[in-house]
């Protein structure tokens, strides 16, 4: 399987979204899964956006990006949505939005904790885990 993460991982600590991205690395590769940072493969079986703002600079891809991927490419790949950022944690007045937008081309969302499901950030009917 190949996994495709929306995420540069950073050798020095850098927060919860570093160090999940560095142990999914790990786990996959004790899989034997392929991991990639970018949509340039034509068959990517899973897409994990970790971010919607694709203007950081860790941020590989967004889900613009995704979307045309999906489009043009491979519609058969799945696509996960991890949330674990919000305006409320970080007294922010655009992240939200930003959450639901991208979260459009999520077949599957993943919440960090259970109150970020109350937020309204994902499409209705959506289909989520809470980890």
């Amino acid at each position: 399987m190949k996994i495709a993460i929306s995420y540069k991982v950073k050798s020095e600590s850098w927060g919860g979204g570093n160090q999940f991205v560095k142990e999914l690395i790990k786990a996959a590769n004790n899989q034997n899964h392929k991991v990639v940072f970018d949509l340039k493969d034509i068959d990517i079986d899973i897409i994990l956006l970790t971010d919607p703002r694709s203007y950081n600079d860790e941020i590989t891809f967004g889900s613009f990006e995704i979307i045309k991927y999906l489009l043009f490419v491979n519609k058969k790949a799945l696509v996960v949505h991890r949330i674990n950022e919000c305006d409320e944690r970080k007294k922010t007045i655009h992240m939200n939005f930003l959450l639901r937008l991208a979260n459009y081309s999520a077949d599957h969302t993943i919440f960090i904790a259970s109150w970020l499901k109350d937020l309204n950030l994902v499409q209705k009917k959506a289909k989520y885990t809470v980890i």
